[in-house]
């Protein structure tokens, strides 16, 4: 009975994992019938690799805020500066408030150096000004009083764009492919704008041209606000001087100096040697008489040094001679070569006088 029992259980159990293991090998129809995954369709980026660094270097490059010391300096420049203009001192005024500006950098500052500029007749910078202002970058703590400035600055700079005189210059008298020099009030033009409109305060202005190396052709002109003005300069051009002729360089060759030097030791050798030679056989001639063979008498000595004397140097000099020969012969086997130019040395010479004196003053 217990067999029985037990068979049944085992026969149970071996059926369930037979169960359990066909459901397990069994193919999902969402998992068999599961298409593979679509390439990615997303654009490729299109922001540059260096823009974080770019912003990074733009914000590292961007100007600091003003100091305290800055703000309160700018607030007692722009408070000098009203009063100054408020009392008719305009060019005062002037001073102060760019000096206010620089420091503070606010709306408030910006216009009120735009209008001091109008006042004093100088619109293109007044404009210049009021675009700045357009151009600074909003606060978050920025007052109802710079905000006004913004908007007044904006409004100006529209008034003023019609206001601005231009003036266009043509200049006649360059040959073609000659590009002149031209400055106006003292201000290089350069030449890709050099006959474009260029825009100028109103009044007086000064244009200069000069064509090669011919003489400056100066124009004055009086501009009114508003006006467009085309003004032709004539000038006289003259070539410059043609580039010097390049210097062709030549070799020459010169005695080496050894010859002087070996002559001269050859030739003062003979002399001392002949000199002191000639003295030393007189000395012996006299002591010969004197003397028995080897043998002198006391009063004799004298002679026979003064003698000995002269024949050494008179050896030595002979020897320096020799030498001074064999240096003069060596430097005539090896002359020296000397690279000159064809330039051709000018002499320049010219009276000069002054009080009391006269003579010649040159070059050579």
């Amino acid at each position: 009975m217990t067999t029985s029992n037990r068979g049944g259980v085992g026969a149970r159990a071996l059926a369930v994992v037979a169960v359990f293991f066909a459901l397990s090998t069994w193919p999902t129809p969402a998992l068999a019938q599961q298409p593979p995954a679509p390439p990615s369709t997303a654009p490729p980026s299109t922001t540059p690799p260096s823009t974080t660094a770019a912003s990074a270097a733009s914000a590292s490059t961007a100007p600091s805020p003003p100091s305290a010391a800055d703000l309160a300096s700018a607030r007692e420049l722009y408070k000098e500066g009203k009063e100054l203009r408020a009392a008719g001192d305009t060019k005062g005024a002037l001073e102060k408030l760019k000096a206010a500006h620089a420091l503070g950098q606010t709306p408030v500052t910006g216009v009120e150096l735009g209008k001091t500029y109008i006042q004093v007749g100088q619109l293109v910078e007044a404009r210049e000004v009021f675009l700045a202002v357009g151009r600074m970058q909003v606060q978050a703590d920025e007052t109802e009083k710079s905000e006004t400035a913004r908007a007044e600055c904006a409004q100006l700079a529209d008034e003023l764009k019609p206001r601005i005189p231009s003036l266009t210059v043509k200049v006649n008298g360059v040959p073609s492919g000659v590009v002149p020099v031209m400055s106006v009030d003292g201000a290089n033009v350069p030449a890709a704008a050099m006959f474009t409109q260029r825009r100028l305060n109103p009044g007086p202005h000064e244009v200069v041209v000069r064509a090669g190396d011919g003489p400056e052709s100066r124009t004055s002109v009086d501009l009114k606000e508003g006006e467009d003005r085309e003004i032709s300069v004539g000038v006289a051009y003259v070539p410059p001087p043609p580039p010097p002729r390049p210097v062709q360089p030549h070799e020459e060759t010169r005695l080496n100096p050894l010859v002087f030097v070996g002559g001269g030791v050859a030739g003062a050798g003979l002399i001392v040697g002949g000199i002191t030679g000639a003295i030393a056989i007189s000395k012996g001639r006299s002591v010969s008489k004197e003397c028995t063979g080897t043998v002198c008498p006391a009063s004799a000595k004298s002679d026979v040094d003064s003698g000995r004397t002269m024949g050494t140097i008179s050896t030595i000099a002979f020897v320096a001679a020799g030498v001074g020969v064999g240096v003069g012969i060596y430097g005539l086997l090896s002359p020296v070569r000397v690279t000159k130019s064809d330039a051709k040395a000018s002499v320049r010479i010219t009276p000069a006088f002054a009080p009391g004196w006269a003579g010649l003053d040159g070059s050579f």
